[in-house]
C-alpha cells in the first residue's frame, strides 16, 4: 500500500497507522473515509469508534460504495476485513484524494495574510467612540485596518496626501469639492463653569459671546473653503478677537473652564465624548444653535479608493453603526440649557 506524508501545516496525524483524515461534505466521499478508516484498521467496529459512528453506519457505508462501483472491495472469506486488489487499488486513490484536498485548503489559504485588505482611516477624537463598533464588526473578517486620531485638518490633509483611505470627522466647511457623505450635524454649545464670574442669558446672543473670555480651538482649524457661510465666519471671527487661551484639545478647554480662565465653545459630539468619560458637574451648558452654524459630521473617502469594494462595505457598516448609535442616544438628550 503507497502512502505518501504531506507536510504543509495541514491536519493529518499518523493515528494507529492511519492518517486521520479531515471530514468532507457530500455523500459519496464520507463512504470513501469510512472505506479509508475500515482498510487501515481491518475492522468495521474500530473504524466506527475511531469515527464516532455506529458500527452499522460504516457497514452501510461499504455496501454503497460497492453497489456504486459494481465491485467488492473486501476479501469475505476470512473474518477479518482484508481488501483484495480492487480495494488495494481504491485505497490509493482514496489517500490522494483527501491528501489532495487538504493540500489545496492549505495552498489557497496560504494567500490570507498576503492579500490582506488595509485600510487607513483617520479619525477626529469625538468622532471616534461612533465607529468604533462598526470597525471591530468589519474586522472580524480578517481586514487590516489602521486607525489615526488627529484633528479636522490634519485628516484631510493625510487624505490629500494619499496617507489614508478614509476620514470620519467634521467641523469644517469644506469645499464642495471635498464630497462629504454627511451622516449628522451636531449643534454649538456654549460651556460656562456654574459659578463663573460672566453672566448669560439662557439664549446667548452674539453681542454676549463676543463680550466672553473664549478658551477655543484653533483658528486654521475651522475652515478650508472660500465660500464660508457669514455663520462660520462669524464663529471664526469670535476666536480671532476673543479667545483667551487656542488649543486642539476640548478636554484642555474645560480643564480651563473649570479653573474659571474663559467659556468653551464645542459641537455637542465633542460633549458627549467628554460626557462618556468625564463628570460634567459644574458646568452649564447652552445651546448655540440660534447664533451658530451646526458642524456637519460624515465620511470622506480619497478619490483613488471610491470604487474599492472593501472600503465600501466599511462605510456601509459605518453608517448602519452610526445611524444606531444616534438613534439610541440621540444629542437632544444632553443636558443643554
Amino acid at each position: 500500500m503507497s502512502i505518501r506524508a504531506f507536510k504543509c501545516g495541514c491536519s493529518f496525524i499518523e493515528f494507529t497507522g492511519a492518517l486521520v483524515l479531515r471530514e468532507r461534505s457530500g455523500d459519496y466521499l464520507q463512504r470513501l473515509r469510512g472505506f479509508y478508516f475500515v482498510a487501515s484498521t481491518g475492522s468495521v467496529h474500530k473504524a466506527a469508534a475511531h469515527m464516532c459512528r455506529n458500527a452499522s453506519t460504516i457497514s452501510y457505508q461499504i455496501r454503497c460504495l460497492e453497489e456504486e462501483l459494481g465491485i467488492e472491495l473486501f476479501d469475505r472469506t476470512t473474518k477479518k476485513m482484508v481488501l483484495n486488489e480492487a480495494g488495494k487499488k481504491l485505497l490509493n486513490w482514496t489517500t490522494e484524494v483527501f491528501l489532495l484536498f487538504e493540500k489545496m485548503n492549505f495552498d489557497v489559504s496560504s494567500y490570507k495574510n498576503i492579500d490582506q485588505i488595509k485600510i487607513r482611516i483617520a479619525c477626529t477624537t469625538s468622532f471616534a467612540h461612533l465607529v468604533a463598533g462598526a470597525i471591530s464588526n468589519f474586522h472580524e473578517n480578517n481586514f487590516s485596518v489602521s486607525i489615526y486620531q488627529c484633528g479636522c485638518i490634519q485628516a484631510l490633509s493625510a487624505l490629500h496626501d494619499n496617507k489614508v483611505d478614509i476620514v470620519t470627522g467634521g467641523g469644517l466647511e469644506l469645499p464642495v469639492e471635498e464630497n462629504m457623505d454627511v451622516l449628522f450635524q451636531a449643534r454649538q454649545l456654549l460651556v460656562l463653569s456654574t459659578d463663573s464670574p460672566w453672566a448669560v442669558s439662557i439664549q446667548p446672543s452674539l453681542e454676549e459671546l463676543r463680550r466672553l473670555p473664549l478658551i477655543g480651538f484653533n483658528v486654521e482649524d475651522f475652515t478650508v473653503s472660500s465660500v464660508a457661510s457669514q455663520e462660520r465666519l462669524n464663529l471664526k471671527k469670535l476666536y480671532e478677537y476673543n479667545s483667551n487661551i487656542s488649543t486642539n484639545s476640548y478636554y484642555m478647554m474645560l480643564d480651563f473652564v473649570r479653573k474659571k480662565i474663559g467659556a468653551a465653545i464645542f459641537d455637542e459630539l465633542c460633549f458627549r465624548d467628554i460626557r462618556t468619560n468625564m463628570s460634567i458637574d459644574g458646568l452649564a451648558v447652552y445651546s448655540l444653535d440660534h447664533v451658530l452654524p451646526r458642524n456637519d459630521y460624515g465620511i470622506l473617502v480619497s478619490k483613488h479608493k471610491r470604487n474599492d469594494t472593501q472600503i465600501n462595505k466599511l462605510i456601509k457598516n459605518i453608517k448602519q453603526h452610526v445611524a444606531e448609535q444616534i438613534f439610541e442616544t440621540p444629542f437632544v438628550d444632553l443636558p443643554v440649557l
